[in-house]
């Protein structure tokens, strides 16, 4: 029976039996890339709650909920089990900071950086003045936060494309 369970035919037909019309149910390092970094940014909006100028963001309550609500999205989107949905979804998660970013490098203007003192800065990007105004340091979250989230969608369409069958 041992000798059963250890052949390689047996484990031939597991392999083939957890990728099922596509689905990959094996560990998948990109998946769990992706739950992390929603889990990070639910975590720095809950913080952000709290603690409004969090290692000098402007965390006002709407950019918290933005940044929950996309979190959950990629946490939801790293526990899918298909690739293809997952990977236009961190593609979209990846746009909207990318966005956000080139938004506020291109069309910020100098003012003053409410979530930090109130010193001045360069890129202050006033959506709503007084309830949402993103300075460079969001600027830069934003940046990070887009780079990994298209790192995760072409890291799906990666193994979409090279995906071989068992």
């Amino acid at each position: 029976m041992a000798n059963l369970l250890t052949s390689s035919a047996f484990k031939k037909q597991n392999q083939r039996d957890l990728h099922v019309q596509g689905k990959e149910i094996l560990y998948n390092p990109v998946n769990t890339v992706t739950v992390d970094i929603g889990m990070v940014m639910i975590l720095l909006a809950v913080l952000g709650l709290f603690i409004p100028n969090f290692l000098g963001l402007n965390l006002s309550a709407m950019h918290c909920w933005v940044l929950a609500a996309s979190g959950c999205l990629g946490v939801w989107s790293g526990l899918l089990v298909e690739r293809k949905i997952a990977m236009k979804i961190n593609f979209a998660i990846g746009i909207f900071f990318a966005l956000n970013a080139f938004l506020g490098w291109a069309v910020g203007n100098p003012g003053i950086d409410h979530g930090v003192m109130n010193v001045s800065d360069d890129f202050v990007l006033k959506i709503a003045p007084g309830f949402l105004e993103l300075s460079t340091l969001d600027h830069v979250l934003h940046s990070i936060i887009a780079l990994f989230f298209f790192i995760e969608a072409f890291s799906y369409m990666y193994l979409i494309r090279n995906e071989k069958e068992v």
